[in-house]
Formats: C-alpha cells, structure tokens, sequence
C-alpha cells in the first residue's frame, strides 16, 4: 500500500513538473528522489522514463527513441540529482526530463 501511495505521488509531481530544472528542483525532492532510487530502483526508472516519454510526447508529439537514448538520459537524470544535493543545481540550470549532452553537463 505504502508503494502504491509513493508511486502515486511521485508520478503527480512528475506529471506537474514536466518543466523542472536543476534550479527549481528542491534539495528535498533531490532527496526524496535518491532514496527512491535507493529503495526501489525499479520505480525510480519507471518515473523518470514516465518523465522524459510524457515531455517528449508535449514537447514533440513523438514518444519513440532508441534504447541508448534513454539510457543517456537515466544517467544524466542521476547526475542532476546530484547536482541539486551538492548546492550546485542553480549555477547550471538544466531540464531534468529531457537530454542535454555531456556539454552541457560539464558547463
């Protein structure tokens, strides 16, 4: 029960912030995200593909990408987070639901 509540909320918050940045995103939900990730790592991949697909879908009416698109993405999503954990999100604002490229994370 407690899982389903916890997706719930999650999948919400993604859903109504589909245009969050590493600058909007709070040290709190960073944390709420990483122990999700801790705790059930499944879900955590689930939300944040449910993320980039529900933007992309917005964003370009397109929900197809290759395999290794995501799997650049699930990595850069990770690094985000902990780019807002570490009190650096702000200097470089990115988009967590989409892709950015090494670049851009590297700026």
């Amino acid at each position: 029960m407690r899982r389903d509540n916890e997706e719930l909320a999650m999948r919400t918050w993604v859903e109504k912030n589909l245009e969050a940045t590493t600058a909007s995103l709070s040290k709190d939900m960073a944390v709420r995200w990483q122990r999700l990730m801790m705790r059930d790592e499944k879900l955590f991949y689930q939300l944040a593909l449910y993320g980039f697909v529900k933007f992309r879908r917005r964003e370009r009416q397109d929900e197809s990408f290759p395999e290794r698109e995501f799997c650049h993405f699930l990595g850069e999503f990770q690094l985000k987070l902990r780019l807002v954990l570490r009190g650096k999100g702000r200097a470089n604002p990115l988009p967590l639901f989409q892709r950015v490229g090494h670049e851009a994370l590297r700026a």
